[in-house]
């Protein structure tokens, strides 16, 4: 109902039921927000960017077959960037026997090299067609998202299994953002920040509100992107397109959830 443009609100009434044996009648109470809304029935979207990395399709894949979000509520959307016909062709072979009713795969070209992605970010020059090519990727996938939300996930992010249910537990009236912690390449810190971008490579525990974080594996609310335009622009935020894009978020809380652990499959050690 919500995806064809109606709004919902919640009834603020008081719940009551039937306790059969003493007769008596008993307030509902509540669990949270993850089973007052339903969460654990709802359809989202799963938006993975393929920059064509061959040697990790396969754990990756693995990952996918193996995740336990229901595949009936997963609209999985895998965007192909690597402009690789041997590589295309390796997806489009698993999507023909994967478990996914809904799963498309589509070829966007950004207009930067094959294998941009692993290149070393460290580099200006590097980090500025990275950060063109990716603005462009998620303008893309902000069109078509449909679902009220969407778990973004990296190629070479490995998630706990049960990553998805962890991170949608965090979700209140309030959060619009609920991010896993997701180890840098290239630097020893993880990719959330805190106040004046401050990162840390200190585990912490459970939740925690954040100010923003990297698109590595992080659940946001439709609302948030059905507006927004993605962009690269070096004198805002250095250009980085994921720190203008919670810059300019107007309201609403952000969460990083410590006790879901990603492996960043291109670094070699994570932080400690």
């Amino acid at each position: 109902v919500v995806e064809q443009g109606w709004k919902a609100r919640r009834q603020p009434a008081t719940y009551r039921y039937r306790q059969h044996g003493d007769s008596m009648s008993t307030a509902h109470t509540s669990s949270g927000y993850f089973n007052e809304a339903s969460l654990s029935l709802e359809t989202l979207t799963l938006f993975i960017p393929l920059s064509g990395r061959h040697k990790m399709w396969r754990r990756f894949s693995k990952f996918l077959e193996s995740q336990t979000w229901p595949k009936v509520q997963t609209k999985l959307i895998l965007m192909d960037t690597s402009g690789n016909k041997k590589f295309h062709k390796r997806v489009s072979n698993w999507v023909s026997h994967c478990g996914y009713p809904d799963v498309r795969l589509l070829k966007f070209w950004p207009g930067e090299r094959p294998g941009a992605a692993d290149e070393d970010r460290r580099d200006e020059q590097v980090k500025h067609r990275v950060q063109r090519a990716v603005a462009r990727i998620y303008n893309l996938m902000a069109r078509e998202v449909t679902t009220p939300y969407v778990w973004i996930l990296e190629d070479d992010v490995f998630p706990p299994a049960d990553c998805c249910e962890q991170l949608l537990r965090g979700f209140s009236p309030s959060v619009v953002s609920v991010a896993a912690v997701v180890p840098s390449r290239i630097q020893n810190h993880y990719l959330h920040w805190g106040v004046n971008r401050s990162r840390s490579n200190v585990p912490g525990k459970g939740f925690e509100e954040i100010q923003g974080s990297g698109f590595g594996c992080t659940i946001l609310r439709r609302e948030v992107l059905k507006n927004e335009v993605f962009t690269f622009d070096p004198q805002f935020c250095n250009g980085d397109y994921d720190v203008s894009f919670y810059t300019r978020l107007d309201g609403g809380k952000c969460l990083v959830n410590w006790d879901v652990l990603c492996q960043h499959g291109s670094r070699k050690r994570v932080p400690k």
